[in-house]
């Protein structure tokens, strides 16, 4: 889905693909809504979202805790170095739209089960 360069709320196909990757296991960036604006974050996930519950479901509890994804925040396009605050501005209603579905698969979603202690009591 590439679009014309002034309809696109992307700077470039690789960031748009970053950002459709959202909870798959591998590399995404994510929109989220801190607040006062949208910033994207850079994701590296182990394992996919929608497989998080094969292992907080586990019946035998780890001693640890599995972190499945990491992420930083993310200030310059990585493949053409526009700045994200610029791309946010030009589609507020687009970023923070994007912010509500991605916000589940955030580390700052506490809805999210801790992983590795076994079934939540």
């Amino acid at each position: 889905m590439v679009m014309g360069r002034r309809s696109a709320p992307y700077c470039c196909p690789g960031l748009g693909n970053l950002v459709s990757q959202a909870g798959e296991s591998g590399l995404s960036a994510l929109a989220l809504d801190n607040g006062s604006t949208v910033v994207l974050r850079l994701q590296s996930r182990g394992i996919a979202y929608a497989k998080e519950h094969l292992v907080a479901d586990d019946p035998n509890p780890r001693d640890r805790i599995w972190r499945v994804s990491t992420s930083t925040g993310l200030t310059f396009c990585p493949f053409c170095g526009t700045k994200v605050s610029r791309l946010v501005r030009r589609a507020p209603q687009h970023f923070k739209e994007l912010a509500a579905l991605h916000y589940r698969f955030s580390d700052e979603n506490l809805e999210r089960p801790v992983l590795g202690r076994g079934r939540k009591t």
